[in-house]
Formats: structure tokens, C-alpha cells, sequence
């Protein structure tokens, strides 16, 4: 969702990308412009692959001009309808080019109520330069509004530090969105106010299977239901999304 993952994957051929503006402060020094570049995602049909570039912003980062890598893979296990609940894994290698660690975390995200949606993320995470193993814990809850906006809450704690964000967004178009959010990190008294844009491409339907395309037919053949109306869109969380 922000820092906290939400357990959806991108379908085969989709994919997104964006970036942001955004500014750092930390008590004693000076105002720090500290963008990401870019942030993308890809559906690569099992798995969903992503990669980010980012100028600070996290606990435990750089505060001079250093842009560091992210990489990112991510693969459904569960999706319980009942439940309403989608279960994913997922493996990042955070800090590639500047003392890089990597976590293994299970995610779980929920819709407890209509329009809520709510993730939680529990893993470890693992230093390589001086091989310390550390929480990559949080949970996530996102409010759908009017006008395809969305407000987002998270809190993540990572071996260097706890960090707190939030974020408001719009879906412009279904392939357009805004952002505007703010992240604070206790550790260093940090804060980050960030804009972003991002740019979606939806994955292509899947094609029927012929046994499904059979099956289509026999129950059209028997049940023939006069329309009810226009279409209704159930799914009202807007899927833009602007990191990893």
C-alpha cells in the first residue's frame, strides 16, 4: 500500500510505473531534495517483479545525494473469497548499491468492510555488511472515498528503525494517478513529504479456457436473465499505487 505491501499481484502483461518529488528534513540539518525517480512493476504471469530507485527516505539511509536501488519479487499463495482475503510472499533486496539487505516476508491483506481494506506484513530482514538479522513487521489500512480517492495509513518497523507514513490519492483515469503523502521516522526525527504521479497498464483477460467457454454457453442456454440495470463496479479500492 506504502511501505506495507498489499498481497495483490499484478496479472501477466500488466504493469505500472511512476515516480515522485520529495523532500527530507531531519532535526540539526538541512532541507534535503530527495526523489524517486521511478518506481515500477511488472505482472510476469506466476510472479510480479519490481524495481525502485529512491534518494533516501527510509531508517538507516543516506542522507548525502546517493540514489539507491530496490528489486522486489512477489508471488500469490491463497485467495479465500469466504474470507475475502488474499495471502502472498514476497523477497526485496533494498539498498543493492549502498550496504544491501534483503527480507522474506508473508503478507495478508483483508476488506473487513466495504470500501476498507486493511494489509499486514511479517518477515525478517537480513544486513549483509555486518550479517545482523532484524523484524521487517507492519500493517496497512486503506479507506476508499469519493471521487476515486484513497486514504492510506502504515506503520513498518525495519532493523534500523520504525517508519510512519501516510497518503492521500486519486485515480485521475484508470490508468492515471495522484498522490500526495507524508512518512515519519522516530529514529532520526525525520520527514518526508512526497508528490507522485503513476502510469498503469491493466493485464489483458485472461482467455477462456474451452471448458470454460462450454460451460458459459449450457448456462446462458438454460438461465436466460433479462438485464438488471447498468453495471455495477464492486471493487472500489483504486489500484494505483506508488511504491513496491
Amino acid at each position: 500500500m506504502l511501505d506495507v505491501p498489499s498481497a495483490d499481484v499484478e496479472g501477466l502483461g500488466g504493469g505500472q510505473i511512476g515516480t515522485e518529488v520529495a523532500v527530507d528534513y531531519v532535526a540539526g540539518t538541512a532541507l534535503q531534495f530527495a526523489p524517486a525517480p521511478v518506481s515500477m512493476v511488472i505482472g510476469l504471469g506466476p510472479v510480479e517483479a519490481g524495481l525502485a530507485l529512491r534518494d533516501c527516505g527510509q531508517p538507516g539511509d543516506w542522507r548525502q545525494w546517493a540514489l539507491m536501488v530496490t528489486a522486489a519479487v512477489k508471488a500469490p499463495l491463497l485467495d479465500v473469497a469466504r474470507l475475502r482475503a488474499t495471502f502472498a510472499v514476497d523477497a526485496v533486496v533494498d539498498r543493492i548499491n549502498r550496504g544491501p539487505s534483503t527480507a522474506v516476508r508473508a503478507i495478508a491483506t483483508f476488506e473487513p468492510f466495504s470500501r476498507v481494506h486493511v494489509s499486514a506484513v511479517a518477515g525478517a530482514e537480513v544486513a549483509f555488511d555486518d550479517v545482523s538479522v532484524g523484524p521487517n513487521v507492519g500493517a496497512a489500512v486503506s479507506l476508499a472515498g469519493p471521487w476515486r480517492t484513497e486514504a492510506v495509513a502504515d506503520a513498518l518497523l525495519r532493523p534500523d528503525g520504525w517508519i510512519l507514513g501516510g497518503a492521500v490519492r486519486w485515480a485521475v483515469t484508470t490508468k492515471v494517478g495522484l498522490a500526495v503523502g507524508c512518512d515519519y521516522r522516530p529514529g532520526d526525527g525525520g520527514v518526508r513529504v512526497d508528490v507522485g504521479i503513476a502510469f498503469q497498464q491493466p493485464a489483458p483477460p485472461r482467455p477462456a479456457r474451452p471448458q470454460e467457454e462450454q460451460a458459459v454457453v449450457a448456462a446462458s442456454a438454460e438461465h436466460v436473465v433479462a438485464p438488471a440495470g447498468p453495471t455495477v463496479f464492486r471493487d472500489t479500492r483504486p489500484r494505483l499505487r506508488m511504491r513496491l
